[in-house]
């Protein structure tokens, strides 16, 4: 046997890896197939048309408690914390409740 062979199915490699097919399709190919499908569906009650898409549920007290330590944490050390734009927007409703 000469050269490289391609990895078996279950060796762990990507699926553009394993194909034999000489023209794989890409990983954009198939995301501009999906967002051209999410045009084809009907509008759903949140507004968007892919099912796929959903809100992140809300964030529980427990979980803006561990941000809240984690962002006093960091404080501490001299590291300014990098806070999503949701949790900062809960922790000023949190605070003004």
């Amino acid at each position: 046997m000469s050269g490289k062979e391609p990895p078996a199915l279950g060796a762990g490699g990507t699926a553009d890896e394993r194909s034999t097919d000489p023209d794989p399709v890409t990983y954009a190919d198939r995301l501009r197939r999906r967002r051209a499908a999410s045009y084809r569906l009907p509008v759903l009650e949140s507004g968007r048309s892919d099912p796929w898409h959903y809100d992140e549920p809300p964030l529980t007290d427990h979980q803006l408690d561990a941000w809240l330590a984690a962002i006093d944490h960091l404080a501490e050390l001299g590291i300014p914390a990098i806070v999503p734009v949701c949790v900062r927007r809960a922790l000023r409703r949190r605070a003004g409740a």
